[in-house]
């Protein structure tokens, strides 16, 4: 089955090992909340693997099956973390041998990523009774560590059960950032504490307001499936929202339609707003965990302050354009976010247009710990230029251009496309790209149709911000698959060519705890009830071993000792016998009688 997004290294064999039901997971390692949440969902998801094969499969029709398993072993190395960050490890190692398979990892993120690997490898058998897993090792990492996707919830309210499901589709596509807009002109769904005009008449309605709890609700999600929430208040543009909540901290002035009114941005240039952006962001990173809070910056309107007389006068004494201004207004909320402990995302407008007080285009003065994300451009060529552009002035840079999802006229070819990991870049600049967000902006979508609108576009660039792969002919079939695959996870993904079809889940029957109607053994009651050790391996099972095998390593040998034995061959040692015979026999009564009324 190919995986999506492509591994950075996966060797394959023409062999295969047949899955036995209920699959188990058994963790060998550490563990902590968030791993064993994520063994109950993907306990679920390995079900939707269960489906009819179709002309469009690449099928074995005679597979090498070369032994069974009933369970991924799991080897957390470290204690869990507990929230992701930006410099978390997610490399993880999974191997699938003769009937053993393990999945190994430093990080709880890299055992979440795994998992989600092998989720994705079990495919049906060509005669329908058993799915099976290519023998196979696998060893994974991230090419960049910022992999995103915007959603906005101020143009159209999104509720947080659609939220949620996005942070369960992006798990399946290893991208590890949400960036939630939350505010925006149309409307400010944000409820603050220390302002609470704001969303009270500021927001869509009472039931469009994103509460302190469901903030909470979101992040907790998140955080389960290894991903971090950035919070995004655009200022101090984009701010019409804040006007009927907090009027005093904005620039009016005369309309360009003579007779009307013009509502501009914040008006740096008082008092009570420069402590309003203090106090609001404060609250802002204080209810979210992540280290980074997004500052917006972005389209800034300069007609207003140009003609507003207090704000022009302030310029004018001190020989200031609107760029200036909106450094003074910049620089001074970098600092106030740094005194709360909290880094910056800033628009790429905060970086171009930057001028010091002096006047002095490009003599920066901007933390060189904030984060530039680039927008403005087009194509592979644009997001090259906007990114080297930003390296090579010694700032960090996320990229988003050619990945903007509202061009919906834009086909998934083009935003594979954008092919960042090719971008040319020295060894220094590279530390510096720390990778990118698909964006989809309110305008066209709601919580009816943001599912096909953000999937599977958004899936070329969390491929190429995982391991950005060469161009390869076999990238539509993997897609194709992929959209399938989302399909049976219940999500609803928009085809990506003209013809596919998608086999749907075959619900399996079941009785109790177990799963029949495909395997049944002594042995897999014995380790479903637990009566097996831990460290006890897979060899029990009936394996054949290929002439092509090679000699099992240290590591291969010690977990399967034999792997060509049969249980009438194995010698349980004396003092045992009679226990473990015991225990059989009662389990071999129950389960035929257990049998006999299906």
């Amino acid at each position: 089955m190919p995986v999506w997004p492509k591994p950075q290294k996966q060797v394959l064999k023409d062999e295969y090992v047949g899955v036995l039901e209920p699959f188990l997971f058994k963790v060998s390692g550490k563990s902590c909340d968030i791993l064993e949440d994520a063994i109950l969902r993907y306990t679920e998801i390995l079900k939707t693997n269960w489906r009819n094969l179709t002309k469009f499969d690449s099928v074995v029709t005679a597979p090498n099956i070369v032994g069974k398993t009933i369970k991924l072993k799991i080897r957390l190395l470290n204690e869990c973390e507990k929230y992701p960050h930006i410099d978390m490890d997610e490399k993880y190692t999974l191997e699938i041998k003769n009937s053993s398979c393990l999945l190994t990892s430093q990080s709880i993120w890299g055992i979440l990523r795994g998992l989600e690997t092998f989720s994705q490898l079990p495919i049906p058998a060509p005669n329908g009774d058993q799915l099976i897993i290519r023998v196979q090792t696998i060893e994974d990492f991230p090419q960049f560590p910022h992999r995103g996707l915007l959603v906005d919830g101020s143009r159209h309210y999104l509720p947080i059960k659609a939220i949620k499901k996005q942070l369960d589709i992006m798990s399946y596509n290893k991208l590890n950032v949400l960036h939630w807009h939350l505010v925006d002109d149309q409307s400010f769904p944000y409820e603050s504490k220390k302002f609470p005009s704001l969303s009270l008449k500021g927001a869509f309605g009472p039931d469009a307001i994103y509460t302190e709890k469901m903030i909470k609700n979101v992040i907790e999600y998140a955080r389960l499936r290894g991903i971090r929430v950035i919070p995004e208040i655009d200022t101090p543009g984009h701010t019409d929202s804040m006007e009927p909540g907090m009027p005093q901290i904005h620039c009016h002035c005369p309309h360009r339609v003579e007779g009307k009114t013009f509502v501009g941005p914040l008006d740096p240039t008082k008092n009570v707003t420069l402590d309003f952006v203090r106090d609001l962001f404060t609250e802002l990173g204080q209810r979210f965990p992540e280290s980074y809070v997004h500052l917006g910056g972005d389209e800034v309107d300069f007609f207003c302050w140009e003609q507003n007389p207090e704000i022009k006068a302030f310029m004018s004494t001190r020989q200031w354009d609107g760029p200036q201004l909106q450094s003074y207004y910049m620089q001074y909320l970098l600092k106030a976010i740094k005194t709360i402990r909290k880094r910056s995302v800033v628009w790429e407008e905060v970086f171009q247009d930057w001028k010091n007080v002096n006047g002095d285009a490009q003599a920066m003065s901007m933390d060189k710990d904030t984060i530039v994300q680039v927008w403005r451009g087009g194509g592979l060529e644009g997001a090259s230029a906007a990114v080297k552009r930003v390296v090579s002035a010694g700032y960090k840079v996320i990229n988003s251009i050619g990945w903007y999802l509202d061009n919906l006229e834009q086909e998934f070819e083009t935003y594979h496309g954008i092919r960042v990991g090719s971008i040319d870049l020295t060894p220094e600049e590279k530390k510096l790209f720390l990778g990118g967000e698909a964006c989809m902006w309110g305008e066209k979508v709601d919580e009816t149709n943001i599912e096909s609108r953000v999937w599977p576009r958004a899936c070329a660039a969390a491929e190429h911000l995982w391991s950005s792969p060469q161009p390869s002919n076999n990238t539509k079939n993997r897609i194709t698959e992929h959209v399938c695959r989302l399909k049976r996870r219940n999500v609803q993904a928009a085809p990506v060519y003209d013809i596919s079809y998608c086999s749907p889940v075959i619900p399996q029957p079941t009785r109790g705890s177990f799963s029949y109607g495909r395997f049944f053994s002594l042995d897999h009651i014995r380790e479903s009830l637990g009566l097996t050790k831990d460290n006890e391996e897979d060899s029990h099972y009936e394996t054949v071993t290929s002439s092509s095998d090679k000699a099992p390593t240290e590591e291969s040998a010690t977990e399967t000792p034999n792997p060509t034995l049969i249980p009438s061959e194995k010698k349980a040692e004396k003092s045992s016998a009679p226990f473990h015979a015991g225990v059989n026999g009662i389990l071999l009564f129950f389960s035929v009688a257990f049998l006999l009324k299906l």
